[in-house]
């Protein structure tokens, strides 16, 4: 059986050189004489990654009977006042700062192609358009 300890990172993760034993978890001795916990791990002062919904708490409140709801109304009013899909262009993207020098064709792999699942009846000639095509450099 293998037994986990708490340590007490004294509140600074960032180092090792001071986490202790921590007084709440559990030590001592099996009655066959082996020492425990065989392995220990942070107890205190935890802290976890950055909550993804942080920005959407702006949008819970109470809902009149002492519970808490999502403002959906609220959100998609400022959802919506704050889309900047019409500032968006094509005319800003770059592609002087594309690089095949990066690009990994060793990582290609043709065995992962799967030219069962390519369709020619999907494919529709009637939308391409040879006068949209442009062979300038």
């Amino acid at each position: 059986m293998i037994t986990v300890g708490a340590s007490d990172t004294n509140n600074t993760g960032w180092t090792s050189t001071d986490d202790t034993a921590a007084p709440w978890s559990a030590f001592g001795y099996t009655l066959d004489g082996f020492s425990k916990p065989d392995l220990g791990a942070p107890g205190r002062s935890l802290v976890g990654p950055p909550n993804p919904n942080l920005g959407l708490n702006q949008y819970v409140g109470y809902d009149g009977t002492g519970g808490v709801a999502f403002d959906s109304a609220s959100w998609a009013s400022s959802a919506t006042a704050n889309a900047s899909w019409n500032q968006a262009s094509w005319n800003q993207a770059s592609w002087n700062q594309a690089s095949w020098a990066s690009a990994s064709w060793n990582a290609a792999s043709w065995n992962q192609a799967s030219w069962n699942q390519a369709s020619w009846s999907s494919a529709s000639w009637n939308a391409a358009s040879w006068a949209a095509a442009s062979w300038a450099a």
